[in-house]
This record gives structure tokens, sequence and C-alpha cells, in this order.
């Protein structure tokens, strides 16, 4: 063999073993020799805040024995709107009139974008019957907004309502230690609802240009300390 070919063939080698090095060392895998184990590292300090990384994930699929909550998507529009073409739903709601279609699709299109809209499906046969959002995770303060909550008036009673907020809840109290409900100041029905699951009036504020009250849930502290709104729903790993 000439030395030229001895030389690419000693640099092919030397390439596949540092590439090979390099997806062992992603993978978490030790390499010596003809040897290979896995084993594992000692924790490092991360580079980012776990908590950003971890919560990141705004949209994610969980159930629970009433409804299941997946990520919105672009194709959800038709189903979506004939649940939010109801004008009861919106009645008490400072923009009353969302079952409008022009209106609905505004709000749509802001769903998407926010990406963190999950919309709500009744586990019992696959039917759409409304949506939520989480909201401006803020990692400096641990909080994060839980809103645009709508069901079906045929799902309303709060069990439905009750477990979507425990799916939600149970996912954000991993990363949070409080979670937030804006609500318009004429929306009693929404904020009875809130009070029902625990949250505690937390005074007014101008979000969004509009006037509204706020409702805070805290992160519950100790074994067995589920508020009422997290017990019975399992979030989907």
């Amino acid at each position: 063999m000439s030395s030229r070919k001895r030389a690419l063939r000693d640099m092919h080698l030397i390439f596949d073993w540092c590439a090979f090095a390099l997806v062992a060392e992603l993978l978490n895998i030790s390499i010596t020799g003809a040897v290979i184990w896995t084993h594992r590292r000692p924790r490092c300090p991360p580079r980012f805040s776990e908590l950003d990384m971890h919560f990141a994930d705004l949209q994610p699929t969980l159930r629970g024995s009433l409804v299941e909550l997946r990520p919105l998507h672009a194709d959800d529009w038709q189903a979506l709107f004939v649940v939010a073409s109801d004008p009861q739903i919106w009645a008490q709601h400072p923009e009353s009139d969302r079952y409008t279609e022009p209106v609905f699709r505004e709000f749509f299109r802001v769903a998407i974008e926010s990406r963190g809209a999950l919309i709500a499906i009744d586990a019992a046969n696959g039917a759409v019957i409304g949506c939520s959002r989480f909201y401006g995770y803020d990692e400096a303060t641990r909080e994060v907004e839980i809103g645009w909550t709508f069901l079906a008036r045929s799902h309303w009673g709060g069990q439905y309502n009750g477990e979507m907020k425990s799916l939600m809840l149970r996912h954000a109290f991993q990363f949070v230690d409080s979670v937030i409900f804006v609500i318009g100041p004429l929306n009693i029905r929404s904020q009875r609802a809130v009070q029902q699951i625990g949250a505690q009036f937390d005074g007014t504020r101008v979000i969004r240009d509009k006037e509204s009250v706020v409702y805070r849930l805290r992160k519950p502290q100790g074994d067995g300390a589920d508020s009422p709104a997290q017990q019975g729903a399992t979030p989907v790993p």
C-alpha cells in the first residue's frame, strides 16, 4: 500500500472514530478501546434554567377521565368555532361578540400564535368541547397565567371545567409557585369557577389595556396538600 493511501486510510479511521466518540458523548456512553458501557455522570449545573427548559413546552397533552387536552392546531378551526358560535358562552365576557366569525377568527389566530393554547376534547366521544391556554410564563416570579377558557354549554356545571383546570394546574405546579387567572369584572360565572378550585382574589390590574380582576392559586405545600382542582386527573408523560 502506498504511503498516500495509508495516510488517507488513517485519516478516515480518525474521522470515523471522532464521529463515533461524538455520538457516544451525546448518548452519555463511555468508550475505552473496544469496551463500551453506559454510566451515570455526576450532575452538572445547567447552562440555562431547567425550569425554563422544561416549561418551554406550554402545549402538553394531558388526559383525565372526562377531558383530554392537546395542542391547538390550525385545522381545529371549524370544530372549535362550532362550539364558540353560541352567544350564551360569551354573555358575561368583555368581548361578548366573540361568537361571531370575524371576532373569533382573531381569537383563534392569537391562540395559535401564542403556542400555549390547548383544545379540550370529550374523552367519552372525541368531540371538541372548548379550549384553554397557558400564557405569560415568568421565570423570575415563578408564575404563569391560565386563561381564555371556554366550554360548550352542554359541558357546563363544573365537572369538566374542574378537570381541565386540574390537569393544567398539575402540569404548571411542576415548574411554578403560583397560577393567576385574569377575569373581566362582570364575568361573575368565571370568578365563581376559579373560587371553587381554591383561587384567591388578588386585586385588580389593567392587563392588556383592560381593567381586570386577578385570582391567584398558590402551589400546595407538602404531600397530600393538593387543592380541589388538582385531585383526580392524570397528566400524560
